[in-house]
């Protein structure tokens, strides 16, 4: 049976984390892990709490997130999952179907998707852009879905495969982390009656700029990610997709004397790109240059190599026809008359 890894990121409201906790533990499908991540030292209620859960089900796993910033805590956490599923939840969202996990099990073993979608009961009004059952998708379809992830349950095996990681030092390390999700996949199946309730929706405000300005540095960190697994070239348009449509949700964030700002960066990132692009076709085409080079040489030394000495470089070999049975026993009668 597939095990799904729950990572918990444990906030600052006791009763909603118990709730919480209580929905994950009391779902029908029982093969899941709880990793809980908490910055608190033993004495405060929330980790006794964790470990009050952990104690009474193996299942909840305590997990230190130290100093080290929430972002680099969930790659750690990711490193130690044992499930082949994973989902990221918050202790102040509640899921509020009991059967989600036994069904997101039962669609993963039907359909060839890459991760099961459902809907959010939230004063954010939280919607997907997938039409419910299963959907092929393109990068676009993926944009409009939105970068949450506590509506979400995703492969570990891709997450793993192509390297999928939050970004350390960035107040947006879901929305990394999910952009980076989207360029690897496929198709995704969507149930929005199946849903979780989120009890502290986030609400869109103006931002300072430096804040509002690390959507877009986690664009860059995409390019970067992506040239390293080879998938740049193939996701070019892609990634055009995705630098405009942040930066008119960046602009959204800023007071108006700073949008231009937004646009000049915009600019950058992708004349950025399209050298880094460029860099890799010339590099392609002296690799080809440079075979062609090597191959022409190899016949040049070929042909240069007198016709006697290839002969005599050739091993000699007997093409005499194999003697039948007959032609033995005949050549033998000869040798004996003689």
């Amino acid at each position: 049976m597939a095990k799904i890894s729950v990572i918990l990121t444990v906030k600052d409201n006791e009763t909603n984390l118990k709730e919480c906790l209580n929905s994950l533990l009391k779902q029908t499908y029982k093969d899941i892990e709880v990793i809980c991540l908490h910055d608190f030292d033993s004495r405060d209620i929330l980790t006794q709490i964790v470990e009050a859960f952990a104690k009474a089900d193996g299942r909840v796993i305590p997990f230190q997130t130290g100093l080290t910033g929430i972002a680099d805590t969930k790659n750690s956490a990711l490193d130690k999952v044992t499930g082949e599923y994973c989902y990221f939840i918050d202790s102040d969202d509640i899921i509020t179907y009991p059967r989600l996990f036994e069904y997101a099990v039962t669609v993963f073993n039907n359909f060839d998707i890459d991760y099961f979608c459902f809907g959010a009961n939230s004063n954010d009004d939280i919607k997907t852009s997938y039409n419910d059952g299963f959907n092929e998708l393109d990068f676009e379809t993926c944009l409009n879905a939105g970068t949450y992830m506590f509506n979400k349950i995703l492969k570990v095996k891709n997450i793993k495969d192509f390297g999928v990681k939050f970004l350390d030092n960035s107040e947006h390390e879901e929305i990394f982390f999910m952009w980076n999700y989207h360029f690897i996949s496929k198709a995704v199946y969507c149930e929005e009656n199946v849903y979780i309730t989120d009890k502290n929706p986030n609400t869109s405000s103006v931002e300072k700029y430096e804040d509002a300005i690390w959507i877009m540095r986690n664009w860059r960190e995409i390019v970067n990610n992506l040239k390293e697994i080879r998938k740049l070239e193939p996701n070019y348009d892609n990634l055009i997709k995705l630098l405009n449509y942040i930066t008119i949700e960046t602009k959204k964030r800023v007071i108006a004397e700073e949008k231009y700002k937004v646009e000049k960066i915009k600019l950058m990132y992708k004349e950025e790109l399209n050298e880094i692009i460029l860099e890799i076709k010339k590099a392609r085409q002296r690799a080809k240059q440079l075979e062609w080079e090597s191959n022409r040489e190899k016949e040049r030394i070929v042909n240069t190599i007198p016709v006697e000495q290839i002969k005599q470089e050739i091993p000699k070999q007997n093409y005499s026809k194999p003697q039948t049975i007959i032609e033995k026993i005949i050549s033998g009668i000869k040798i004996i008359k003689r």
